[in-house]
C-alpha cells in the first residue's frame, strides 16, 4: 500500500492558487541479497507503485553484518 500526496501552492501578489490531491497506490517489487561469504552483502530491489502517481523506483546498496 502506498499513500502519495501532491501540493501546489502559487502567490504572484494577483493570484493566489493552492491544491492538494492524495492518491492511495500498490505497491508491486522484487529484490533479492548477494551472499558473497563475507559479511558485506549487495543487494537489489525494484519497486513499481499503481496509482494515478506511477512511479518505478530501483534500489542499489551494501548491508554490513554487525555478527
Amino acid at each position: 500500500m502506498s499513500l502519495g500526496t501532491v501540493k501546489v501552492k502559487y502567490d504572484d501578489g494577483n493570484i493566489r492558487y493552492k491544491d492538494t490531491n492524495s492518491e492511495l497506490g500498490l505497491n508491486l517489487g522484487i529484490g533479492t541479497n548477494l551472499n558473497l561469504g563475507g559479511s558485506i552483502k549487495p543487494f537489489a530491489e525494484f519497486k513499481f507503485t499503481i496509482s494515478d502517481f506511477d512511479q518505478a523506483v530501483l534500489f542499489f546498496g551494501v548491508k554490513y553484518d554487525l555478527k
